[in-house]
């Protein structure tokens, strides 16, 4: 018993010991044994509540833009895709390391949805974890920072962030942002020309990832101000030292601020050119709305009434959507109250700054990091997105925890109060954000959501429709495009949707008003233009289809339907060598869509180059097995040949996706009698009785004239 005691107390002896060695190597006080779990804990408890977004699917809205739409992404990684990464402003936002991201996702895990939002999850964890070694560093307050970094972890208003692909710009712009502030406390404690570099280098990952991240330059002065304290306002806040980590005390204190705005100068020169730059790129594809759409007095009122509704939205985490709609007005007494409430709380902290400065540099965080948001300029249909408090809310985060362990430090029962609240709390928004990952299952149970916690949601009736049809849901679809356009007509993409239904149903006629006042609402629509060409082109007006498809291409020279539809055309008419110059630009823009390998496959056959037509059919089967367009053309040129066995095999593939393809049926038992298979030739006669009786009559007669 002696021996198995001992052996308990070296074992325990050699943790603690290892405990003190984390400690020193990040930085952070431990003055209780084992706190090095914590960030274990931190991690267990971020892996169960959003877990389960490994089995979400990717959703229509923006996720086909970055990823399941994107010809350049399902590259791969390869010397053009990263090119396009640099060099694309998609959306008008230059984010390169985000799109690498979703290069490297994409030559890991393809189309499978599950691990790109893993890597999210990846990231998330890595900014919790970054999030409370920072804290803990600069301010010494380790349970203050655990548990900042907790409810950032857990908290369902950043779900949006973490469960939507699209948004992996949130926390990978996180990420190298709190990567900036810990090389920058590397720099303020020992200031070197490399340290410095490095935290230029960490910036520029920041807004390459994410153009959010420019207010970058005014938290890092925050932070110099507390609790770094090297920033002196006035007289009366010098000697500003609480929450200051013993090991960084040896950091210079009261610096004139204009030392340090000239130290920060190439940080602030890279976020002014970098907001010139998105400004001038969302100005260039049309993205921003305009002041005639949407007054500034608008704007002004939206943003008062956002930055207080954010706050409410962290206390009380309900109703959350991934959308909330734009309203044209708002009660007077609303913005007058939001507008009194920020201007009260900025100056109260700013007068509490000596005894609280946790306060003012929480409350201007949270102000600062979400002021490129608030919708000034405003880009897109939402009013406020949860995703946009990603970062903000760490201010906010920082304010009321802070603030409450100051405000229980003299109560006697503080640890134990603090602790129940502390776990009760942390339970609660598990449970929450689990409830919220599992609403981004997939686009429809995500969009439905939606429109039961918001009013008038014309947008996300527009997807949810879109959704719908891509599952054939057809009948539903329509009811929620409709319902779109009674909320607002002259919504273009609802038109142009609505449109593309009619156009699958084959009801031309009936479509074409729906494109023409896509049009007229939206002038630069490309999709709008190609499926109106599509339509002319059916009716026998070649120039002006080609004209439509020319104005698509004209505004998006990478659009690369209207080069495919535009060859189509071609092919139709038998211009085979013009269609086939088509077909090759759109192979230059996706070399991975199998109808484009199989449309020149057709061509080259119309030029009489059989060999070669024979390759492209391969190809387009190599990138779509289940391409049954491909197996019909690939199997009727094999008959040609007179390899009827080989034709068989793709007839028979074509039978296997498609087992209700008379023709096919037909075809095949055409070619049993070829080879002397009647009992084959029988069976496909059987089976094709119970689907074109009049088909079937027709081989039957054939089979009876072999036998003859």
């Amino acid at each position: 018993m002696s021996i198995l005691k001992t052996n308990i107390n070296k074992s325990l002896k050699k943790l603690q010991f290892q405990c003190h060695l984390l400690s020193n190597r990040f930085h952070i006080p431990c003055p209780v044994n084992l706190k090095f779990l914590i960030p274990f804990f931190l991690i267990l408890f971020t892996l169960i509540a959003f877990w389960q977004v490994r089995h979400n699917d990717f959703i229509n809205l923006d996720d086909d833009l970055y990823i399941t739409n994107n010809s350049h992404v399902q590259e791969g990684l390869t010397f053009k895709s990263v090119y396009w990464a640099f060099t694309s402003t998609k959306n008008g936002q230059w984010t390169p390391v985000t799109f690498f991201s979703h290069l490297v996702d994409y030559t890991f895990f393809g189309l499978n949805a599950g691990g790109h939002h893993l890597t999210n999850l990846l990231f998330h964890t890595m900014n919790t974890l970054l999030l409370f070694f920072l804290l803990s560093r600069m301010t010494a307050a380790f349970w203050q920072s655990a548990f900042v970094a907790a409810i950032f972890a857990l908290h369902p208003l950043h779900v949006e962030s973490v469960a939507w692909v699209a948004e992996r710009r949130d926390v990978l712009h996180s990420l190298f942002l709190l990567l900036t502030i810990w090389v920058y406390i590397n720099y303020v404690e020992k200031p070197k020309w490399f340290r410095h570099i490095c935290v230029l280098l960490c910036f520029i990952l920041a807004v390459m990832s994410k153009p959010m991240a420019v207010t970058l330059p005014f938290i890092l002065l925050l932070l110099d101000y507390w609790p770094l304290g090297r920033l002196r306002i006035g007289k009366k806040d010098q000697g500003l030292k609480p929450f200051i980590a013993p090991s960084l005390k040896a950091i210079r204190q009261n610096v004139p601020i204009s030392h340090l705005l000239i130290e920060k100068g190439s940080l602030f020169s890279i976020a002014v050119v970098s907001s010139l730059f998105t400004l001038f790129s969302v100005w260039g594809i049309k993205s921003l709305s305009s002041f005639e759409n949407l007054s500034l007095i608008v704007r002004i009122e939206n943003a008062a009434v956002s930055y207080i509704e954010y706050i409410l939205k962290m206390i009380w985490p309900n109703s959350l959507a991934v959308l909330y709609p734009y309203p044209m007005t708002f009660p007077i007494w609303k913005v007058v109250c939001t507008t009194l409430l920020i201007l009260t709380i900025t100056v109260l902290v700013t007068l509490g700054r000596r005894k609280h400065p946790y306060l003012i540099v929480g409350w201007f965080w949270y102000l600062i990091t979400l002021l490129p948001v608030i919708g000034l300029l405003q880009a897109g249909y939402q009013s406020m997105a949860d995703r946009f408090m990603y970062m903000p809310m760490t201010g906010l985060l920082i304010m009321m925890i802070y603030g409450i362990s100051d405000m229980y430090k003299r109560w006697p029962y503080k640890r134990l109060t603090l602790a129940v609240l502390s776990v009760s709390l942390v339970i609660t928004l598990m449970v929450l954000t689990r409830a919220q990952v599992k609403l981004w299952r997939n686009s429809e149970t995500l969009f439905r959501h939606t429109l039961q916690v918001t009013n008038n949601n014309y947008f996300i009736h527009n997807h949810l429709g879109a959704a719908l049809f891509k599952q054939g849901n057809n009948q539903e679809a329509l009811i929620h495009f409709k319902r779109s356009l009674e909320i607002n007509p002259y919504y273009a993409d609802a038109h142009c949707n609505l449109g593309v239904l009619l156009l699958r149903q084959g009801k031309y006629r009936e479509a074409i008003p729906w494109f023409v006042a896509a049009l007229q609402n939206k002038p630069h629509s490309v999709e709008a233009l190609t499926n109106l060409g599509i339509i002319l082109g059916k009716y026998g007006k070649v120039k002006e289809a080609t004209d439509h498809f020319s104005e698509a291409i004209r505004i998006n020279p990478d659009y690369e339907e209207a080069y495919f539809c535009q060859g189509n055309l071609l092919l139709e008419i038998r211009k085979y060598e013009e269609a086939i110059h088509y077909f090759n630009k759109a192979l230059r823009i996706n070399s991975k869509n199998s109808r484009t390998y199989n449309n020149l496959g057709v061509s080259l056959l119309g030029l009489g180059n059989p060999e070669k037509a024979m390759d492209f059919y391969h190809k387009a089967l190599d990138i779509n097995p289940a391409d049954t367009d491909t197996h019909c053309n690939l199997g009727s040129l094999l008959i040609q040949q007179g390899k009827y066995e080989k034709a068989i095999f793709h007839f028979t593939e074509v039978l296997r996706i498609n087992p209700n393809d008379g023709e096919v049926h037909f075809t095949l038992g055409m070619l049993y009698l070829k080879i002397n298979q009647k009992e084959l030739a029988l069976k496909q006669y059987t089976t094709l009785k119970n689907i074109d009786n009049k088909m079937a009559e027709t081989l039957y007669r054939n089979i009876s004239k072999y036998r003859d």
